[in-house]
């Protein structure tokens, strides 16, 4: 009886480690997480994206925002533009996510169309690059809320705060 415990608990060892092989695996062998996965809102592989730079920035402002001197429209402004900002990316990572599904798809078929893969590979960078270009115009709009007196306010703040 013991030998059977033995056995049956050297199997469920060997079979939760080859899971946990194969799962570290099926993410590169980097160890991230699922949360590291979704790349469209913060961080890719150990640094700052755009996005995680746009809500960090917004946020900070907004946690600064006596200080600066902030109106009420300027708050409402900034909030409505990171909201904004999330909702678009949201999207626009979704929209990125099945295109890559569908080319894990195709890939899978005996017989390969590349050109219609190369037709999902092109549709899903254009969508990084209006992401990008996005996140471009959302930090430009977000410095475009302040006057020049804020701005200069807000770059001793990020000094103080380094």
């Amino acid at each position: 009886m013991k030998k059977l415990v033995a056995i049956f608990v050297a199997v469920m060892f060997l079979l939760c480690s080859s899971l946990a092989i194969d799962s570290f695996a099926m993410q590169g062998g980097k160890g991230e997480g699922m949360m590291m996965k979704h790349k469209g809102m913060g961080m890719m592989k150990g640094k700052e994206d755009l996005s995680g730079k746009f809500c960090g920035k917004a946020g900070f402002i907004l946690k600064n925002g006596e200080e600066l001197a902030l109106t009420p429209k300027q708050e409402e402004d900034i909030k409505n533009l990171k909201a904004e900002t999330k909702k678009a990316l949201i999207k626009n990572q979704a929209e990125i996510e099945v295109i890559e599904v569908d080319i894990e798809t195709a890939l899978w078929m005996d017989a390969i169309d590349t050109a219609a893969v190369n037709v999902l590979v092109d549709k899903k960078y254009e969508l990084k690059k209006e992401k990008t270009k996005m996140l471009v115009n959302a930090l430009a709009n977000l410095k475009n809320i302040l006057t020049p007196e804020q701005k200069t306010k807000l770059k001793g703040l990020y000094k103080k705060q380094m």
